[in-house]
């Protein structure tokens, strides 16, 4: 059963109620299944089939609870009396279920900064250079320092490096005509997730002796590097790949250092060496810890000790990377736009099927 009003305190409110029989919860018997959409998300109720009251007259005639008792007992959403209507529309759970479909994201892009020992600020990760993809052209300029072969496997195991000119899948925002944003980046399809990976060190970077360019600006000792800076400061999401916070001089990352108002989570992410006395065969592990804005609330798979680098430990990863970007909707900078975005949406299908 569906039923539907337009104008509510609320704003519109599409609610579906289902008996599932027995045996579709573990211990539960007989239950009713009831979903509120509004424009601020949906709420789920499950009430068993004795916990909504039946008449004794109604009960004579071998009927159930009223509609009135049935929405009474399941939407606990305030709503004017008789404002729900029950709505027979053979397309309304067709139009319903596309709208939630509409709203589920399908491609992500994630930042991936590279810290070298040492090094603990964001102007100095967006500096770091990879040699394979960065030649100094300003005299005076300093040669990149290569990276290492645990940030190359990193890159590997997150996903596929792929060829930017002429790529026709998923681009996150990357030049795919004319090299603007570099040759290569990483990317991955995941479960059916479109993930593009914006690399710091596969970006264009600015020569750090001259600050060549009309754009360059001198931060803290550093260039900034504004096209490095316009895609990673942009991603909700930001990896931060500390080479190893076991060797000397070797920082946490400094968060404070962060200007960007759309970077919500950072994860970050440390090889850990493999124990002698480990079986032949064992993977090499990740130790990840997670830094999140206030305002973006939990959100799982848990965190466990160590992320083995194998493909169980980067289906982990990556499901983390997704929820850690969907929890941070939540947060007062985004949740008001998609409540709106909502809003608008179910006003449609209840206005057309009402």
């Amino acid at each position: 059963m569906n039923f539907l009003a337009l104008e509510t305190p609320s704003g519109p409110v599409a609610v579906s109620i289902v008996l599932a029989p027995d045996g579709t919860a573990a211990s539960r018997g007989p239950h009713y299944l009831c979903l509120v959409r509004t424009g601020r998300g949906s709420q789920q109720t499950t009430r068993g089939v004795a916990q909504i009251p039946v008449p004794f007259f109604r009960r004579l005639f071998g009927l159930g609870p009223s509609t009135d008792a049935l929405l009474r007992g399941l939407v606990s959403t305030p709503l004017p009396a008789g404002a729900l209507r029950l709505n027979r529309h053979p397309q309304l759970p067709r139009a319903l279920i596309s709208m939630e479909e509409r709203q589920v994201i399908h491609n992500y892009k994630f930042g991936l900064l590279y810290a070298r020992a040492g090094q603990d600020t964001e102007a100095e990760l967006l500096a770091n250079a990879d040699p394979e993809y960065h030649t100094p052209t300003t005299p005076g300029a300093p040669a990149p320092l290569p990276v290492s072969e645990a940030y190359r496997q990193f890159l590997a195991w997150l996903g596929d490096r792929v060829t930017l000119k002429g790529w026709t899948g998923y681009r996150g925002g990357l030049d795919v005509v004319d090299n603007l944003t570099g040759r290569e980046s990483v990317y991955a399809l995941w479960q059916g997730y479109d993930i593009m990976f914006h690399v710091a060190t596969m970006l264009p970077l600015i020569d750090q002796a001259t600050g060549a360019g009309d754009q360059a600006a001198i931060a803290g000792g550093y260039v900034q590097q504004l096209e490095r800076k316009r895609h990673i400061g942009n991603d909700i999401v930001v990896i931060v790949f500390q080479d190893a916070d076991t060797l000397p001089g070797a920082l946490p990352f400094n968060l404070d250092s962060v200007d960007s108002k759309q970077n919500h989570v950072f994860v970050s992410v440390t090889p850990v060496p493999r124990n002698p006395n480990d079986p032949p065969g064992t993977p090499d592990y990740y130790r990840v810890t997670l830094a999140r804005k206030s305002g973006v609330p939990g959100f799982g798979p848990p965190l466990p000790i160590k992320v083995s680098r194998d493909a169980d430990g980067r289906n982990w990863f990556l499901y983390k990377l997704i929820s850690a970007e969907r929890a941070s909707y939540k947060a007062p900078s985004f949740a008001p736009k998609l409540a709106r975005t909502r809003q608008v949406l179910l006003h449609d299908v209840v206005k057309t099927h009402m």
